[in-house]
């Protein structure tokens, strides 16, 4: 773990705890509308030109970077993405201050790759999901159509939808500046979201403030959306697959083995869940919307469960492991979670006469889940291309720092 302390000086110095690099300082500046650029040099950036830090009394000195991995990050940069993380800061409280229903304030300042910034905060008409919607997909939205207007201004034909791209996430929320866990994990709807390829990659990065307790320290923290969301991009289904599950070897990620034996799973329980997934897969007749046939099934309190995805329409359907959990709930009469989940399935929906490969494991499901009960470790059982039971944990998809917490939930 990296923690970077810039202290300004004519020797450039970041002096990290037990190691030392030093990153490369480029010439090409993030700068976001209305900036204007500055010598990176400056010893001391101008906090007229940053008036919510400025507002806010902070010291850039003092404000240390966080990284997993070492960051390329100049003196302008820094005191950029502290002012545009006060700017969300600052909408999230203006809606809570102005009645949000769910007293909830989350906001997002996106920076796409043309290095324009757009600002936006969670939405909530009501308390549930069909009305709702988080800062980190308002600000998506909101840039999306300013990218789509600024095309029409410039009558620009070269520029095409997949030009849109997301290199930044400045992610804050209503409560005191690094205090919030909440405000860098994203909710299971953004999960799903920010999982996906079209417009961000495995290195769009998400920044937020957190607090060192220990030495009393704001910090300026960094991390890819690989880091929130390791099985990102992996493709880990094949449905036809040429041999017999009973003829297929297990793969096992190493949290999968810990929490198999922790459990007292067995590869028999693993096996007889697929199963349930199979025979649902092959039961499905209602995806003629999507054309993406899926199968799950699910093992709880010693019972199994399965449920086929079903298309409403072109946007909604039933998620299979959602409706196999509620077909549990209702059997035992509480909330009961599942211990192994399987899928079976296609990697492709349809999309008018295209095929997009969206992937079989849901990570809205898998987030859903953890949100409710972040203690949670189910075994995500899938096949892969290999033609191997793939068997991870529900930790592989989504870490436990990375999850979101329903608190308005209880």
């Amino acid at each position: 773990m990296f923690i970077v302390n810039m202290r300004i000086n004519p020797v450039i110095n970041f002096q990290i705890n037990k190691n030392y690099f030093r990153p490369s300082f480029s010439n090409n500046l993030l700068l976001g509308q209305n900036h204007k650029i500055m010598d990176s040099f400056e010893k001391t950036p101008c906090l007229d030109n940053y008036p919510l830090t400025k507002k806010y009394g902070l010291n850039l000195d003092d404000i240390e970077i966080k990284s997993i991995n070492p960051i390329s990050i100049n003196r302008k940069q820094k005191a950029i993405f502290v002012e545009k993380l006060l700017e969300a800061h600052e909408l999230a409280k203006k809606n809570v201050e102005t009645g949000n229903i769910v007293q909830l304030g989350f906001a997002s300042n996106l920076c796409l790759s043309d290095n324009t910034w757009h600002l936006a905060t969670n939405f909530n008409n009501t308390r549930n999901d069909v009305s709702s919607i988080c800062g980190e997909r308002s600000a998506i939205i909101v840039a999306y159509n300013d990218f789509l207007k600024q095309l029409i201004k410039n009558d620009d034909n070269l520029l095409k939808q997949d030009d849109f791209k997301i290199k930044y996430l400045a992610m804050s929320s209503a409560k005191n500046i690094g205090e919030d866990s909440n405000a860098s994990a994203p909710c299971a709807d953004c999960l799903s979201w920010l999982n996906t390829t079209r417009f961000l990659d495995d290195e769009t990065k998400i920044i937020f403030f957190t607090k060192d307790n220990q030495n009393n320290k704001l910090l300026l923290e960094f991390k890819t959306l690989k880091e929130i969301l390791p099985m990102r991009g992996i493709d880990l289904i094949d449905s036809k697959a040429d041999i017999e599950l009973n003829e297929m070897p297990f793969v096992y990620s190493d949290d999968a083995k810990r929490i198999l034996d922790e459990n007292r799973l067995t590869n028999e329980d693993i096996l007889n869940t697929l199963m349930e997934a199979k025979s649902a897969y092959n039961d499905d007749d209602f995806t003629s919307y999507s054309n993406q046939k899926i199968g799950a099934g699910i093992y709880t309190n010693g019972k199994f469960y399965k449920a086929s995805k079903v298309d409403w329409s072109k946007r909604w359907f039933v998620e299979p492991v959602e409706f196999a959990i509620a077909k549990s709930i209702e059997d035992f009469n509480k909330y009961v979670m599942p211990e192994i989940i399987a899928y079976y399935g296609d990697n492709e929906t349809r999309c008018e006469s295209t095929f997009v490969d969206d992937g079989i494991v849901s990570l809205k499901t898998l987030g859903r889940i953890k949100a409710v009960d972040k203690d949670n470790e189910s075994l995500i059982v899938t096949i892969n291309n290999n033609d191997e039971i793939d068997v991870r944990s529900i930790n592989d998809f989504i870490p436990k720092k990375s999850t979101f917490k329903q608190s308005y939930l209880k």
